[in-house]
């Protein structure tokens, strides 16, 4: 999926797409974001999860605002 993702975002930069913005988080799963819990441990987070969840929804609020 990284490769796909970086190959994506760089045939988006390449042709004139508004705005490009690939963060990769390294030794991250596939849909990691949806462990911000820390994959059920009571009382524990995953910062790199709830780090990214927060990124997606600033930029789905950058990107959708009137």
């Amino acid at each position: 999926m990284l490769g796909d993702s970086t190959e994506f975002a760089a045939r988006a930069v390449e042709v004139g797409a508004a705005d490009v913005r690939l963060r990769v988080f390294p030794r991250m799963w596939h849909v990691f974001p949806m462990y911000t819990e820390a994959c059920g441990q009571k009382g524990a987070t995953l910062p790199p999860a709830a780090r990214a969840l927060a990124e997606a929804a600033a930029f789905v609020k950058e990107v959708t605002a009137v």
